[in-house]
């Protein structure tokens, strides 16, 4: 998985791509601690270029969700694609996390 971040006013995008598994699970914590370390506290994962995830890859994302959480900001996820969303949506994890259907609509909600 690539991540490359882009900051938005004061909410960072990072884009994801490639897959959300256990061998990359890691980066998710890795990044979250850097932005945390910069005081960033609203983060988009943009998924337009997720193409898979697994277990290891949501039980990453719920505890970077938790960190943010924990400091009072907010990370959210948008532009799932269809396979990944349904995995989420199976699992009932897009009713824990905050997703969104683009960037812009995750951008709207975080300024609130």
């Amino acid at each position: 998985m690539d991540i490359r971040q882009e900051k938005k006013e004061d909410v960072v995008v990072c884009y994801l791509t490639g897959e959300i598994n256990a061998d990359t699970a890691g980066l998710l914590s890795d990044v979250s601690k850097e932005l945390i370390s910069e005081e960033v506290k609203n983060v988009i994962m943009n998924f337009t270029g997720v193409n898979y995830i697994d277990s290891m890859g949501m039980v990453a994302l719920i505890r970077v969700t938790k960190v943010f959480d924990k400091i009072g900001g907010r990370m959210v996820i948008s532009d799932v694609q269809s396979k990944v969303g349904s995995i989420l949506k199976i699992t009932k994890l897009d009713t824990a996390l905050g997703i969104f259907s683009s960037e812009k609509e995750a951008l709207k909600d975080l300024k609130k």
